[in-house]
């Protein structure tokens, strides 16, 4: 036991010394007065290598515009300044046989030349900015000065959103890293390997579809070509939510607005009540789901489904409005009538008493030619008045004849039977439409 205790003690001594002596040569290598780390290598161009590890829980915040990701960024390029290929030393080595020289952390990361890279669509771009906001590791490998750093980082970017497919739209989220000092004459971003996602990482009410990795360059007038890296997710919406939330339950209220057809045509109240408080009951969730998105010019799948349904319920209003002027038809007909024929003897009575004053004034004109002119002529103009309302009386009698009056109320019972079947197939003729149109536009987004 003695022993194992000694030999324990000798394994963590030869470590510290191999540390510290590690340390010392560190330190000698970026002395201020051999090692400018404001100054990049002369190695040019400079390779910085890029691997992304994402993991935790990703959120979209759409009334923003806004991704927040929490990831895992490493970076590798190379500094012969800090190489020591001419070294006779020996150093320890990992489990891949190869030497490091120094390991450590924040305070290693402060005296290196650190690449000028940031992240384009963000907040806080620049990511080596405040290393003290998140822990970081530093490793200085082999004997040629190449650096591995990697650092913990919290984005909140920014991103324009699609809400067209709304809520069965697939979102491309895009995370951009450039350099803002060094041209792609001195320095080159390239990605060293793919995407890694941990086990427990989430898109948290999205799924991931795939993923692109780009290498580009952008121009900026008067400044130059910039090297970038674009990394672009694909993800769906789980639309679950909403279908519990908002399509099921207005394509119920639909439904039920049917039932006003088996209602009594008599019932007035009924029927209206029921159709205006199921439309208005749409409308309130129809401005719900609206608040949950920013405020968008474009219309979205979601509001053409709520304004189709809506149109239905409000449809099944309009038939009733018309079953009830249809089944009441009858009884106006004969009001109208009866007052059409008390117009016409007020009207006969009314071309006496007019042809009797014109013919008394026109007996106190001068000229009698003159009178018997002006009798004439209102005489004429009153046989003709009563041509047109004889005429215009026979024209309104056949139309409602057409119509069979007499047939009204059957016509309109009839109406509300028809429409018990022609609104359920209007309404799945809709839904065949809607669902396959949209599933196909959502595979052409893919």
């Amino acid at each position: 036991m003695m022993y194992r205790f000694i030999f324990i003690l000798i394994i963590i001594l030869f470590g510290t010394i191999e540390c510290i002596k590690n340390d010392h040569l560190f330190i000698r290598k970026t002395d201020p007065s051999v090692y400018n780390r404001w100054l990049p290598p002369d190695n040019y161009p400079i390779t910085v290598n890029i691997s992304v590890i994402l993991f935790g829980v990703a959120q979209i915040y759409e009334l923003n515009n806004e991704f927040h990701l929490d990831l895992l960024l490493r970076t590798s390029w190379m500094d012969n300044r800090i190489g020591i290929s001419n070294s006779t030393e020996t150093f320890t080595t990992d489990s891949n046989n190869q030497t490091i020289i120094i390991q450590g952390g924040v305070w290693h990361l402060n005296r290196i030349w650190l690449p000028p890279i940031y992240i384009v669509n963000t907040k806080q771009p620049n990511i080596f900015n405040d290393p003290n906001e998140h822990p970081v590791l530093v490793q200085i490998r082999q004997t040629n000065g190449l650096i591995l750093l990697s650092k913990r980082l919290t984005i909140y970017g920014h991103h324009q959103l699609d809400f067209r497919l709304y809520p069965f739209d697939i979102q491309q989220i895009r995370f951009e890293i450039e350099t803002n000092e060094l041209n792609i004459h001195d320095l080159q971003l390239q990605w060293s390997s793919s995407i890694y996602f941990n086990e427990n990482f989430d898109w948290n009410g999205f799924e991931l579809i795939r993923y692109r990795l780009i290498e580009t360059n952008t121009t900026y007038i008067h400044t130059g070509t910039y090297s970038r890296l674009i990394a672009i997710f694909y993800i769906r919406r789980k639309f679950t939510q909403s279908l519990l939330d908002v399509f099921i339950p207005i394509a119920l209220f639909v439904i039920v607005s049917w039932g006003s057809f088996w209602i009594e045509i008599t019932a007035a109240p009924a029927r209206i009540t029921l159709g205006v408080t199921i439309m208005l009951t749409m409308v309130t969730m129809a401005r719900s789901a609206r608040e949950k998105l920013p405020e968008i010019s474009y219309i979205h799948s979601l509001d053409i489904w709520i304004l189709s349904c809506i149109i239905f319920v409000f449809a099944s209003i309009v038939e009733y409005v018309s079953v009830n002027y249809i089944y009441h038809m009858k009884k106006r007909f004969l009001a109208k009538k009866r007052k059409h024929f008390n117009n016409l003897n007020d009207n006969d009575n009314g071309s006496d008493d007019n042809t009797y004053d014109d013919h008394k004034s026109s007996t106190t004109l001068s000229s009698a030619n003159v009178s018997i002119v002006n009798f004439k002529h209102h005489k004429a103009n009153n046989n003709n008045n009563n041509n047109n309302n004889i005429k215009n009386t026979l024209k309104k009698r056949k139309i409602w004849r057409r119509i069979s009056i007499d047939n009204g109320e059957e016509y309109a019972y009839e109406i509300d039977r028809r429409s018990r079947k022609l609104f359920p197939i209007c309404f799945i003729i809709f839904n065949l439409i809607y669902w396959i149109t949209l599933y196909t536009l959502s595979k052409f987004e893919q």
